[in-house]
């Protein structure tokens, strides 16, 4: 009977992430208070890695918003006064002078209100930084963030094997390298 038997090809080679995303933090000088992946970890892309210490930052949070509520209603009163003082100085009540200082009120209170939302904006975007999430799904093939370490910015924290995907460098002899075909399994024995 004619049957096909099953073929091994032996072959030395190294095994190498097929890329591998270095993971670090945007923003520094907080506490990680939890390490939430280690390494030989699958982890998912946007998953949080570390998390730090955010309670500073979502204090400066509440004082910018209050900062800007008080540039709103600054800004409110000095239009106010500014279309009062149009008002009078059309009906020849107010000097071109007074006016002028009117507009000029307003004008700072706007570029406050200006002011005070950046700084907002700031605060808001540090605090998104404080979760350190997965670029890419994949492998973790290293952590070097533990629990309670202050972190810096642009630290490295974990390295990921994008997708999980190696690859194999290998030497196979030339009298098997007909038999290699694409989508063969292949299997790793320790020597």
């Amino acid at each position: 009977a004619s049957q096909p038997i099953a073929r091994q090809i032996n072959a030395t080679g190294t095994i190498s992430p097929w890329e591998e995303v270095p993971v670090g933090a945007e923003t520094g000088g907080l506490t990680a208070v939890s390490v939430n992946a280690e390494e030989g970890q699958t982890v998912r892309q946007g998953q949080v890695l570390v998390a730090m210490n955010d309670t500073m930052l979502r204090a400066q949070l509440r004082q910018q918003e209050a900062s800007v509520a008080s540039a709103k209603a600054t800004l409110a009163e000095a239009s106010a006064a500014l279309n009062r003082a149009k008002e009078l100085q059309a009906k020849g009540y107010l000097s071109q002078a007074g006016l002028d200082t009117a507009t000029a009120r307003q004008g700072t209170s706007a570029a406050n209100l200006a002011a005070a939302e950046a700084a907002r904006g700031e605060t808001a975007a540090r605090l998104g930084q404080t979760s350190v999430r997965a670029p890419v799904g994949g492998l973790i093939s290293r952590r070097s963030v533990t629990k309670g370490q202050i972190v810096t910015a642009g630290s490295e924290l974990f390295r990921i094997v994008r997708d999980s995907r190696l690859e194999l460098d290998a030497d196979i002899p030339e009298t098997d390298l007909g038999s290699v075909k694409a989508g063969m399994s292949a299997r790793r024995c320790s020597s």
